[in-house]
């Protein structure tokens, strides 16, 4: 059932690896190969986007050895990956000491040797290169339409009152890496704010590229990144 959580092992090693299942199967035979290397190292959750083909979640999910997967249904992906980081606090506790997010469309390509150096290591601040979103993406944002609503104006003087729309209009940071990194401390931030304030915020994020949702909210909460590629470290 699209939306629920499923659970197919239980994590066995210290860094989770959540991938976006965002692009048509089957996958492409290199990030089915690094998908392969990476389960040597790492769980693996697999959130699945909807509209990717035909395909049996349980059956992928398994033959790949992840140890859980979730069907994004009418929810946001914004909101999916944030239920998926609580799943990890509340159900499996946080055994993982590092998060790592990519996407089969742009798939991490990050070495074994390489992500046990960072899990080793007294990094704290989240892996990734990020930059401001350029002018003219800003204006793929607000050019957008005003639509009409009802008023108290409009039903007494004829006028239209302009209501403006609330998507991405948060979406002002992103990331061209192929993986993020996170600590525990850094995702315990993320579900305190969105648990609370950041509803609304989490919400509006309709993007599939779940880079600029993250790094939004890393510069939404003003968590300082490490803005270098982990193949860089």
């Amino acid at each position: 059932m699209k939306g629920e959580f499923y659970i197919l092992q239980q994590p066995k090693k210290l860094v989770l690896s959540i991938v976006l299942v965002d692009s048509e199967l089957p996958l492409l035979e290199e990030v089915h190969q690094r998908l392969l290397e990476l389960q040597e190292t790492s769980d693996i959750f697999f959130i699945f986007k909807e509209g990717i083909g035909r395909y049996s979640a349980a059956t992928f999910g398994s033959l790949y050895s992840a140890c859980g997967y979730i069907e994004a249904g009418s929810e946001r992906l914004s909101e999916v990956l944030m239920r998926t980081f609580e799943y990890e606090k509340e159900i499996f506790e946080f055994p993982h000491s590092l998060i790592l997010y990519t996407q089969t469309s742009c798939f991490t390509n990050i070495e074994r040797e390489k992500l046990l150096k960072i899990v080793a290591s007294s990094i704290s601040k989240p892996v990734f290169q990020t930059r401001r979103l350029s002018s003219a993406e800003f204006f793929k944002i607000y050019k957008t339409e005003y639509t009409k609503k009802e008023s108290w104006l409009g039903k007494y003087f004829i006028i239209n009152v302009p209501e403006e729309g609330t998507e991405n209009i948060y979406s002002s940071w992103t990331s061209e890496s192929k993986e993020m990194l996170f600590r525990i401390p850094v995702i315990e931030k993320f579900i305190a704010f969105w648990k609370d304030p950041g509803v609304g915020y989490v919400y509006s994020f309709t993007n599939p590229d779940l880079r600029v949702f993250l790094a939004s909210m890393c510069g939404k909460l003003r968590i300082g990144v490490l803005n270098i590629d982990s193949k860089d470290i």
